[in-house]
């Protein structure tokens, strides 16, 4: 009778064991299919806000650039201080970017968002502007 006993135990102990080790799997499974889902998501938002952040750029750019040219056309002195106030304008208006630079062809720092008289900064020992 004690080996019945013992064998119904032991089938009990086993059928439990089995149930919870496939219960743990089945969680695992679904915690892993969550994180994917929640990857994807993420993933979604992030190329929502960059393609957000590259056209608000864009759109800065193109402002400095047209007005860059128009101060041109007027005869207009290209210096840090007549470019600041421009630049000064579109950062403003541009909540995701840090600051705007112009570096000349040369790879002078011409004017920036950041202060009226930029400290100088030649870049023209750098591989992409020389020769």
């Amino acid at each position: 009778m004690k080996k019945i006993l013992l064998l119904a135990n032991l089938l009990v102990a086993l059928v439990l064991a089995g149930l919870i080790a496939t219960q743990a799997l089945s969680d695992k499974v679904q915690v892993i299919d969550a994180a994917y889902d929640s990857l994807g998501n993420i993933t979604t938002a992030l190329s929502s806000h960059t393609q957000q952040t590259l056209a608000s750029v864009d759109l800065g750019l193109r402002t400095i650039i047209e007005e860059y040219t128009q101060l041109e056309a007027r005869g207009g002195a290209n210096t840090a201080a007549t470019l600041y106030p421009i630049l000064i304008n579109r950062q403003a208006g541009s909540t995701s970017t840090y600051s705007f630079y112009i570096i000349g062809e040369y790879g002078q720092l011409l004017a920036t968002s950041r202060t009226p008289s930029p400290l100088a900064l030649d870049s023209s020992i750098e591989p992409d502007y020389v020769g």
